[in-house]
């Protein structure tokens, strides 16, 4: 009896020697222009090739308020080129996750040293600026009470935006805390028995 007892306080013993980790809550954003996915076409019709890159360029507090959007907030900025020789106006279709037709959007475009409005239309996951007769940087301000909050980033590829992240992994051991608590009950009912039948 005392060999199962010790047996069984070892591995309790063993067991509670384990870490558990908890990872942080995933990030959750809103929004985010994809940089991959994209489609476009010249002033022809013609389908064109984008290239849609990462950019830091992004409008001040005073230019987005200029917007007049309720609840305005940049939910991406991306540098957008076609190919040299364009026939202009060109337009360009994008991913943005969160994005639906009721979204309320506006597509800013930096020329000459300002942002300028564009016209552009919401799609499901998509926005499409027309009329467009130069690239560079655009930023991508939307009513935020319009646009899904998305967990985890999107599913639409690279994208940049507004706190977009990783899921953090799942961790913790919980299926063996049952085990080393039902171990350590017996283990301390055994001790009790050992310690009467010393005892008697």
């Amino acid at each position: 009896m005392r060999k199962l007892v010790t047996f069984m306080l070892a591995a309790v013993t063993a067991l509670s020697m384990t870490c558990t980790v908890f990872a942080a809550p995933s990030p959750t954003s809103i929004g985010a222009v994809s940089t991959t996915g994209s489609t476009a076409t010249d002033g022809k019709g013609k389908a064109i090739t984008a290239t849609i890159a990462e950019t830091t360029q992004k409008p001040d507090t005073a230019v987005v308020a200029d917007t007049k959007l309720d609840n305005a907030t940049i939910i991406g900025s991306v540098d957008i080129s076609l190919p040299a020789g364009t026939t202009w106006p060109a337009k360009v279709t994008v991913k943005v996750a969160g994005v639906t037709a009721n979204t309320k959007l506006v597509v800013l475009h930096y020329v000459n040293g300002k942002w300028q409005t564009e016209e552009s239309t919401c799609g499901d996951g998509t926005v499409t600026i027309s009329g467009l007769m130069s690239c560079s940087p655009f930023a991508f301000v939307a009513d935020k009470t319009t646009v899904t909050t998305t967990t985890n980033g999107t599913s639409n590829g690279t994208s940049t935006g507004a706190a977009n992240g990783t899921a953090s992994p799942k961790t913790g051991e919980t299926a063996a805390m049952p085990m080393v608590a039902l171990i350590g009950v017996l283990a301390m009912a055994g001790v009790v028995l050992v310690s009467k039948k010393s005892r008697a």
